[in-house]
Order: C-alpha cells, then structure tokens, then sequence
C-alpha cells in the first residue's frame, strides 16, 4: 500500500511519465516562384517579324534569323528571369548591333521594355557568331525586334 501512495504522489507532483509539449512548427517559408511552379507567369516570346528587321551590308536576312533563332533560349531567359519579379513586364525590344567582318558581334545595344531586360538581350547578342559578310569593306548594321509576353 505503501508503494501505490508513491507512485501515485509521484505522478501528482510532475514525476513519472510527463511529455514536454514540443515548440510549434516554423511559419512556411515562402519560396520564390520558378518557371517549373504551377503558379508561375506562362511566359511567351517571339522573334518578332523577319520583315521588321533591317540590315545595312551583306549578310542575308534569313542568315540573320537563323543565328538569332538558334541563340534564341539566351534571350528568353533573360526575359524569363525579370518576369519573376516583375509580372506584368512585356513589351517589344529592339536590338540593334554590327557584325564585323569576320562575323562577331562588334558592338550590340537594345531599348524598349526595361533598363535590365535590355542589358541582358545586348549582352546576349554580342556572344552571337554570323557568316562572315561576302564582299563588305565595314561591319553590316543589323536592327532585330523581339517581343515579350506574359
């Protein structure tokens, strides 16, 4: 009898089998969207128009097209890197560059949507290589549009 009073006293002043509450889980953590994320901005751009596209010199524009088509996931991706944070960014960039004469990209710059967009595209471009233009004493002046959408 003795024995059944301890325990039981034990068990009245917090001995024994007690649990500690454990501390409530953290907040969720909000992560960033990315483009794989259901919830992400569809995200669509172009080209633009082959005849919007003006060049000065002796490369064709179907060459053009071409080389700017085959480059053309390094564009999106600048695109698809600003749209993150800024949704409703969409718009047309015109880039204009020349290719020297042994077809790099001498000097590449683009306007139109917003400063970082912009930056990225020439940035872009001037890692482009075209055909060597045939028979030309100066770089070909190239104007190339590209437009964004969400």
């Amino acid at each position: 009898m003795r024995a059944l009073v301890l325990v039981a006293l034990a068990a009245c002043r917090g001995g024994g089998d007690t649990k500690t509450a454990s501390p409530p889980p953290p907040p969720p953590v909000e992560k960033p969207l990315t483009l794989a994320d259901p919830e992400a901005p569809i995200v669509r751009s172009d080209l633009g128009a082959v005849e919007e596209m003006e060049i000065v010199g002796a490369i064709p524009k179907d060459s053009i097209h071409r080389v700017v088509k085959e480059n053309f996931t390094a564009i999106r991706q600048c695109y698809e890197q600003l749209v993150m944070a800024n949704p409703g960014l969409q718009g047309k960039v015109i880039a204009t560059f020349s290719v020297g004469l042994d077809g790099t990209v001498q000097v590449a710059s683009a306007a139109g949507v917003h400063p970082e967009l912009e930056t990225c595209v020439a940035t872009q471009i001037r890692k482009f290589r075209f055909p060597r233009p045939d028979g030309v004493k100066g770089d070909v002046l190239v104007t190339y549009p590209f437009v964004f959408k969400p």
